[in-house]
């Protein structure tokens, strides 16, 4: 028997698997990147008054903290992050237990509803 919500799997003899919250290592990592940025600003605000400061090198940073602020608008603005990092999580333990599992059934409830409406979404990145 496999449950989606808290995954368990019976053979023989019953295995539970207790998940770590990934939730809160998604947002920490998301806030790690935030912190990364702040702190390379405020370094290269430093950097850049003083005299002599080389310009190039400023540029370049500038370019790095406007990458790196994008890439966390992005992940900050994903709706399902931390669902999916607890998905990738779930599955990567279900294979350790069965490592004969090549595919998963995942039913992610969008809205609160009395009858459901569910589509099909089937991903498979071996194919090109």
């Amino acid at each position: 028997m496999k449950k989606a919500g808290n995954i368990q799997k019976k053979k023989s003899s019953q295995k539970v698997l207790n998940f770590d919250n990934m939730e809160t290592k998604v947002l920490h990592a998301v806030a790690g990147l935030e912190r990364i940025i702040t702190e390379l600003a405020l370094g290269l605000q430093k950097y850049a008054q003083k005299e002599g400061a080389n310009e190039m090198y400023v540029r370049r940073q500038n370019e790095l903290i406007l990458d790196l602020t994008q890439l966390y608008n992005k992940l900050s603005g994903l709706k399902y992050l931390e669902l999916w990092a607890d998905i990738e999580n779930r599955i990567e333990r279900l294979e350790e237990i069965d490592p004969q599992l090549n595919a998963h059934t995942i039913v992610i409830h969008t809205k609160q509803a009395n009858k459901f409406n569910y589509s099909f979404i089937e991903i498979n990145p071996f194919l090109s």
